[in-house]
């Protein structure tokens, strides 16, 4: 549960508020449910909002269970689908509450459950922490996502309300936020706005390279490009250890292909493609928080993730070194995650080396079980040999 900071998000999906480079569901070890047939397929739920937006917004002035002062403000808004049949991401950008707020929607689907799980992570208050997200369905035009949270000092629900209108409407949908702390029994309005789609003029003004992370406290180092080296197309070639945490020296070779950019304002992703599991597509989003340095590495795919971000690794650079750890679960058990990174000096063919270790007892003892490196490759094809 966590305990409410009243943001923006415009139709992002939250007034509230992608792991490593390229490493597929660090803790899985079966392969994905499928939907059973009679379980609505709900995967294209969001299409209609795919491209560029302008988004009318009224948002209700902490402190949000007492206050009946609203502020008025505009937002433009650009969202695309995430490869893999992954689900979907959109970049909010406005002036308010401050100039330069960026916030980052993540919308994964769970086909299994007809679910939709709804992150956000902005440049103001986030602290790059994706949180617990909204989760629920579409029921024909409307969709209903709710979180358990704390809202000053009490247990409530976050509950958003999307609404498709018709192909006649100007406006195309129309988004809620509202706060229930009895259980669900009454709610109050927090946050709206109308979903408009943009003239290129308005969305060219709302130009994600206007976006900033907030400015680095004094005495903590600037790590915000840490990852650039990252931008572009790769082939990765991957050395894997096919059974983690058994005594096992059998390891699986194979070229994955990976492509990262910059999410302005929030830190970067990229997208890992591999026919290792045949038509694998896995996403890592790196979100960093200025305020302590510290990089928050998120991974989800399309085979055993189920429409779930895994738990974040954490960490910082250290020279060309970088080390980020988490907490886990593996075969049902406790874990310590561990990414390393190793950057290269410029002009190295290899531009950098990955590896990732599991610790069953707490961090005493390490079994590293993936290595992988970058070559930069424009024309990449996965290959080598299938799980």
């Amino acid at each position: 549960m966590r305990t409410f900071e009243l943001m923006v998000a415009g139709a992002l999906g939250s007034a509230l508020l992608m792991t490593s480079c390229c490493m597929p569901a660090r803790a899985a070890v079966a392969s994905a449910p499928q939907a059973a047939p009679q379980v609505r397929d709900g995967s294209h739920d969001f299409d209609f909002f795919y491209g560029s937006w302008v988004l009318h917004n009224r948002r209700l002035k902490a402190p949000v269970l007492s206050s009946n002062d609203w502020a008025q403000f505009d937002a433009t808004d650009v969202a695309r689908p995430l490869p893999g049949g992954l689900g979907n991401e959109d970049l909010y950008q406005t002036s308010y509450p401050k100039k330069g707020f960026v916030g980052l929607t993540v919308r994964l689907y769970d086909r299994a459950h007809d679910l939709w799980r709804i992150y956000w992570i902005d440049n103001l208050k986030s602290h790059g922490d994706a949180g617990e997200p909204n989760v629920g369905r579409w029921h024909g035009n409307v969709g209903i996502f709710d979180e358990h949270l704390m809202v000053e000092g009490k247990p409530a629900i976050d509950r958003y309300i999307w609404t498709r209108y018709g192909a006649e409407s100007k406006i195309t949908a129309h988004f809620e936020e509202s706060l229930s702390v009895d259980g669900g029994k009454t709610w109050k309005l927090i946050f709206l706005n109308d979903i408009i789609r943009a003239t290129p003029a308005a969305a060219a003004s709302g130009s994600a390279a206007d976006a900033s992370a907030a400015p680095a406290v004094a005495g903590v180092r600037d790590g915000s490009h840490d990852f650039d080296f990252e931008y572009g197309k790769w082939r990765m070639p991957n050395h894997r250890l096919v059974k983690r945490l058994a005594g096992s020296h059998q390891w699986a070779d194979f070229v994955s292909c990976d492509e990262g950019e910059p999410l302005p304002g929030i830190g970067d992703q990229d997208v890992f493609r591999t026919s290792y599991w045949p038509g694998f597509v896995g996403v890592t989003v790196r979100t960093y928080d200025p305020q302590s340095g510290l990089w928050r590495l998120y991974w989800f795919d399309n085979r055993f993730s189920n429409g779930v971000m895994e738990p974040p690794v954490m960490g910082r650079f250290h020279g060309d070194t970088g080390v980020f750890e988490g907490n886990d679960t593996f075969n049902g058990k406790p874990v310590v995650v561990r990414f390393f990174w190793k950057v290269n000096p410029r002009g190295s063919k290899v531009v950098a080396k990955w590896r990732q270790a599991f610790s069953p007892d707490g961090g005493k003892t390490w079994e590293v079980n993936w290595r992988n490196e970058l070559i930069r490759d424009d024309h990449c094809r996965p290959g080598g040999p299938s799980a």
